[in-house]
């Protein structure tokens, strides 16, 4: 049995270019290895099996099963590599004021490392840092 997944209480900042910076409080799940391997194979089966659901049909059956397979051993592969998710959270632009979602997903492979997301309103690169609360 999988041990669960642990909560960590974190602050995440978004900065933009200068000093400019807004953070949020969010929560981040950190997901064990076996976890990771279920849900891999979990991807990986499933996707053999859908691929198979299209054998009969007649042309189709050419590219659509090694399309889903191909898919689906790609999304295992980052499944088995999320070493953590974080929660669903909203972030102000620090530029602009708009409110960026941040969070959800597969998850990250390493949540330390900064990250470049982008702002949907004024379009500007911002830098989003996860640090333990």
């Amino acid at each position: 049995m999988p041990r669960p997944m642990a909560d960590r209480a974190v602050i995440v900042t978004l900065t933009a270019s200068g000093d400019e910076a807004s953070a949020a409080a969010g929560t981040l799940i950190e997901i064990p290895r076996a976890t990771r391997i279920v849900r891999a194979a979990g991807f990986g089966f499933g996707s053999i099996l859908v691929a198979a659901l299209f054998i009969p049909i007649p042309i189709i059956h050419l590219l659509a099963p090694p399309a889903i397979i191909i898919s689906g051993m790609v999304l295992a592969t980052r499944q088995f590599r999320a070493t953590a998710r974080l929660l669903p959270l909203h972030v102000s632009c620090p530029k602009c004021g708009a409110m960026i979602t941040l969070g959800g997903g597969i998850g990250v492979r390493h949540p330390d490392d900064p990250l470049e997301v982008r702002c949907g309103d004024c379009r500007r690169g911002l830098t989003r840092t996860i640090a333990v609360a």
